[in-house]
């Protein structure tokens, strides 16, 4: 064989390779797309009370090799409603049944489906859950650690919670209460997607100074599992209340004590700063005072070498009255500062009143990480 005979037959090969590949390709895209579209005409026959039609094309749907879950789970839906209504109701719980093998989760839209058609897919659920206790093997398992030890006065606390069952999770809640209070309440935890559960408990319930809770879960078979229990719960201690401030306490503190109200603020150091200045000033002013009087005294006495004490009465005076005027005008500066950093600042220029500001735990949506919580800063009123 030549070797433009073998060049030949590999360029031949390569376009038999490529032309399979072409139409490999498409296939079962193609064939997806077939499945969705006898979907939409079984149900526009369904719609059209031609039942008999409809169930020829249903049927193809839920045994089609290409359809996806949700299109056979629709399909046995509406092979169930056709049975309801040519009262076959054997066959109905049957297709219903079959649309809860594919997703337990399923439930009939009530846009779509009367409720008698509705009443009898609820038979078969109940039918259903019989059937998973019957060969239920294990309770729900509960994953959950506490997001924090210690949570915010006054906000909502998150909750969440990985829980898996070999039959399917009917719901989940966390029951909680204020930590000596004798009941609890309850709360859901909502499904988010790969088997987690997410909720909160109230922040009325977190304006104490520790919170109670345990985790509940309920399989579709009926049996129960906690993370905690009403008399063994998890407890989450609470930080206390943050003290509400105004821009009138913080004047009002340095009314009475110049510097009191920085540190009332916040500002300690400053504070400590004013309040040490202030009384250094006072106190030499008292001091020169002082010195003042005891010059005009033995001026006034007229005892020998008194000759100059009264221009050194004059002197002491004058600077006394220095360190005053300044101890005044440390106190106004500071009465002025306390209000004007007063901690409504802010919250008063955005048209708000005092607020509590600090970290909490928060619920981040749409995030990959178990649990999907995260923390934020949190401003209440």
């Amino acid at each position: 064989m030549t070797l433009k005979a073998i060049a030949r037959r590999l360029v031949a090969a390569t376009i038999l390779v490529l032309l399979v590949l072409w139409f490999a390709g498409p296939t079962s895209s193609i064939a997806s797309e077939n499945a969705a579209n006898l979907l939409e005409e079984g149900i526009r026959m369904y719609n059209g009370l031609e039942y008999a039609k409809a169930i020829v094309v249903l049927s193809e749907v839920a045994e089609h090799p290409e359809a996806t879950a949700d299109q056979k789970v629709s399909a046995y839906f509406y092979l169930g409603a056709i049975a309801v209504v040519q009262e076959r109701e054997p066959e109905a719980l049957s297709a219903f049944k079959k649309a809860l093998d594919l997703d337990i989760r399923a439930r009939m839209d009530p846009t779509r489906f009367p409720p008698h058609i509705r009443a009898v897919f609820d038979r078969a659920f109940e039918q259903f859950k019989d059937d998973l206790k019957a060969r239920d093997t294990q309770s729900p398992r509960i994953e959950h650690e506490q997001f924090v030890e210690k949570a915010p006065y006054g906000v909502e606390l998150p909750v969440a919670a990985k829980v898996t069952d070999d039959t399917g999770v009917e719901s989940v809640q966390v029951n909680y209460r204020r930590k000596g209070e004798p009941a609890f309440g309850a709360a859901t935890l909502e499904p988010i997607g790969e088997d987690r559960y997410q909720g909160v408990i109230p922040a009325a319930s977190t304006e104490t100074e520790a919170v109670e809770y345990y985790i509940m879960a309920t399989d579709l078979a009926g049996k129960i599992s906690t993370q905690g229990t009403a008399s063994n719960p998890l407890t989450v201690e609470v930080l206390p209340k943050l003290e509400e401030r105004s821009k009138a306490a913080a004047l009002l503190r340095s009314l009475v004590v110049p510097g009191l109200g920085q540190i009332y603020n916040g500002q300690k150091v400053k504070g400590y700063i004013i309040m040490g200045s202030e009384a250094a000033l006072i106190g030499t002013s008292v001091y020169f005072y002082v010195q003042g009087m005891n010059y005009q005294s033995s001026y006034e006495e007229d005892r020998p070498g008194t000759v100059d004490d009264f221009d050194r009465a004059e002197q002491a005076y004058q600077t006394s009255d220095i360190f005053a005027y300044l101890a005044i005008g440390l106190w106004i500066y500071n009465v002025v500062d306390a209000w004007i950093f007063g901690p409504s600042f802010e919250q008063q220029s955005a048209g708000g009143g005092p607020r509590n500001v600090g970290l909490a735990p928060l619920i981040v949506p749409g995030c990959d990480s178990d649990p999907c919580l995260g923390v934020g800063l949190v401003i209440r009123q």
